[in-house]
């Protein structure tokens, strides 16, 4: 009962979740008299798996290609795809946030990246928040969907699935997904006669956006081979085994 009540205090003064845990886990070990070679142990055999440090190194990955401009490609060639139709702008940003999923894994990654451009602009075209911030938020949920996954990477390591299998399985939920999203935004806007970009796009502009949006995905993709690569086959290799160092942190 007492760790509970810390835990609520910490979150009250304003210290951070993953903090208020930490330091919560470490007054019940200092309490409990816990061996601290034991908790290091349970550490490194918590970290020691390969399928797991994939998930760092692919938030890395995506950062970069999100700070690069990724996102506004990205929206450039959905705008050039369907951008013309009813409710152009709500169709667009359902379809961003399909492309993206495919980058991040993460749906407030999604969320974040594909608001944060299309819902300026919706405004400006009178959507009403109302329908855009939700739509905009149930298509990012998209992105632990559609692979690859961090929620799926993390479930089949835990549970011990194939994670090739799980990734295969979340294709066709996601574009199902991202299909009804379209329908119900194309119902609506046709309603409430949103608009989108006022004539269709040239087949040159869909073919430079698409370029343009391709090479990025192809740019993505080495990078985050090259990062796993050299994690992989060099720094996990040759790594130090932690358990033959664990009286220098228990000094």
């Amino acid at each position: 009962m007492i760790y509970i009540v810390l835990l609520f205090i910490l979150f009250l003064i304003g210290i951070p979740i993953c903090f208020s845990l930490g330091l919560v886990s470490v007054f019940g070990m200092v309490q409990g008299a816990t061996p601290m070679i034991v908790v290091i142990q349970r550490l490194f055999t918590g970290a020691d798996s390969t399928a797991l440090i994939a998930i760092p190194l692919f938030i890395l990955a995506g950062g970069l290609m999100v700070q690069g401009g990724i996102s506004n490609r990205i929206v450039s060639f959905a705008d050039a795809l369907i951008g013309h139709f009813p409710s152009g702008l709500a169709l667009v940003s359902i379809l961003a946030c399909m492309f993206f999923a495919a980058i991040t894994g993460s749906a407030i990654a999604a969320t974040a990246a594909i608001g944060g451009i299309m819902i300026p602009i919706m405004r400006e075209k009178n959507y009403e928040d109302t329908f855009s911030a939700p739509l905009i938020a149930c298509g990012g949920s998209i992105g632990p969907i559609i692979p690859p996954s961090i929620p799926l990477l993390l479930y089949g390591t835990m549970a011990n699935v194939s994670v090739g299998k799980l990734f295969i399985g979340g294709f066709i939920p996601g574009i199902i997904m991202g299909a009804g999203l379209m329908l119900y935004s194309y119902m609506v806007g046709k309603k409430r006669r949103y608009v989108g970009r006022e004539k269709r796009a040239s087949r040159e502009e869909i073919l430079k956006t698409g370029k343009d949006a391709l090479l990025n995905y192809a740019d993505y993709y080495y990078w985050r081979y090259s990062i796993r690569h050299f994690y992989c086959y060099r720094v996990w290799s040759n790594r130090l085994r932690l358990c033959d160092y664990y009286w220098w942190f228990c000094v």
